[in-house]
């Protein structure tokens, strides 16, 4: 089985030398991006895509071909931060019979909000069968290659993940523990029933090789952070500017006749923020003896009193992944 396995990687890998990713006319949204496998790029003739009336991401991929052919293909939904956007309809791959010399469009429409961009795979049927032969056989031979959470040395396997980078799963585990410590902190746990301390958003440093949304991990601890009646947020001061820049703009109406001055907000009215939450998320790449490299991701967060500069609470949360070293971004 397992000489199999070998003989069906390696026809992959031969396979696979003509494979290509090629950005096509963005106009203008430069992310999207076509995979094909097997196949001329000379294949794909247009790509265009849109925002429609409801704000959904569409898209039409014209393809042709100078013989008959059939063509597998699939699409992934993408978020602004490049995360995927789990979509069971559209990642499962479907064939479709290229006529030669004809013209044939595939047409798709996101249904999550969210998708700000997509990746369309594209490759022939008989490349489908192989790799599904190849997968098959590998999981039966206990050759996969799928990214695991591990611990310290990187060599326990606690549960497959679907990727060595950051998932949502992964940040709404750092701040699910953050925001516990924070609450069970004494500094806060015996804060008077009433009491709101007002919370600014401060500086969260990403100092990992990829492109993350803060947002993700802030906006998860703020929401619990103000169910429990203990903290309040500001949006009119953030670090890098105002989260919500109307409360400055409606200032603006001052003298405006146009406006019932009675209305406008009152010099001296704004709450300045007892608290800034501030943070890292690090990443380190550490390769292990068996070949397979471990990916150590932490969650530095703290809250600092902005009355005394005095840091009165922080803590942080490690996530260790590993797996293979080819799919890890350095």
């Amino acid at each position: 089985m397992k000489k199999l396995a070998m003989f069906l990687v390696c026809a992959m890998l031969f396979g696979c030398a003509g494979n290509s990713d090629i950005v096509l006319g963005d106009n203008g949204y430069n992310s999207n991006l076509v995979s094909l496998e097997a196949i001329d790029r000379d294949i794909v003739q247009d790509i265009n895509h849109r925002f429609n009336e409801l704000g959904l991401l569409e898209f039409q991929v014209v393809l042709k071909s100078n013989s008959e052919m059939d063509v597998a293909y699939k699409v992934v939904w993408l978020d602004e931060s490049g995360f995927e956007l789990r979509n069971p309809v559209d990642e499962s791959y479907k064939v479709l019979r290229l006529n030669a010399n004809r013209q044939i469009s595939i047409n798709k429409l996101a249904q999550d909000k969210r998708a700000k961009s997509f990746k369309i795979y594209l490759t022939t049927k008989r490349k489908l069968t192989l790799m599904s032969v190849v997968a098959a056989t590998l999981l039966l031979s206990g050759c996969t290659n799928q990214p695991f959470y591990t611990d310290n040395s990187g060599k326990v396997n606690q549960g497959d993940t679907v990727t060595l980078g950051l998932s949502n799963e992964d940040f709404e585990l750092a701040a699910e523990t953050m925001t516990n410590s924070l609450l069970s902190d004494p500094a806060f746990a015996n804060q008077k029933p009433g009491v709101r301390k007002v919370v600014a958003i401060g500086r969260i440093v990403n100092d990992t090789a990829l492109r993350l949304d803060s947002d993700k991990l802030t906006r998860k601890i703020t929401q619990a952070m103000r169910r429990s009646g203990k903290f309040i947020l500001t949006s009119a001061v953030a670090s890098g500017g105002a989260l919500d820049s109307m409360s400055e703009d409606v200032r603006e109406l001052r003298g405006n006749d146009e406006f019932n001055q009675k209305t406008i907000a009152k010099k001296g009215t704004l709450i300045s923020p007892d608290f800034s939450l501030f943070g890292k998320i690090r990443q380190d790449n550490i390769r292990l003896s068996n070949g397979k490299t471990k990916v150590e991701y932490l969650f530095l967060l703290g809250l600092t009193d902005l009355n005394s500069g005095l840091v009165y609470w922080e803590d942080e949360k490690t996530i260790n992944k590993a797996g293979s070293s080819d799919s890890v971004t350095w």
